[in-house]
């Protein structure tokens, strides 16, 4: 998955989050950044998260927050989580 911000000074950094199926309550979302690389190029930001999703991420979703020193921007898109069971 990728988040891109637009350009920002200084440059934005990305932070991931799993919402635990709690959209309207963020205080117990799981923080993923962990599990991402970024990369800041003429002011603008480019985070790449990697996640090998778990039966228990089904029906979660991820999301990303941009943020520098002025200020924050949530993605106003999100990711839902769909595990498929193997029989």
């Amino acid at each position: 998955m990728r988040c891109e911000s637009s350009v920002g000074r200084p440059a934005p950094s990305i932070t991931w989050y799993l919402d635990n199926r709690t959209p309207s309550d963020f205080s117990d979302d799981v923080n993923l950044t962990g599990y991402s690389r970024s990369l800041s190029v003429s002011d603008v930001t480019t985070s790449s998260l990697t996640l090998t999703p778990t039966s228990k991420h089904n029906g979660a979703r991820i999301y990303c927050n941009v943020s520098n020193e002025y200020g924050q921007i949530m993605s106003n898109r999100t990711l839902q989580i769909n595990v498929l069971s193997m029989c």
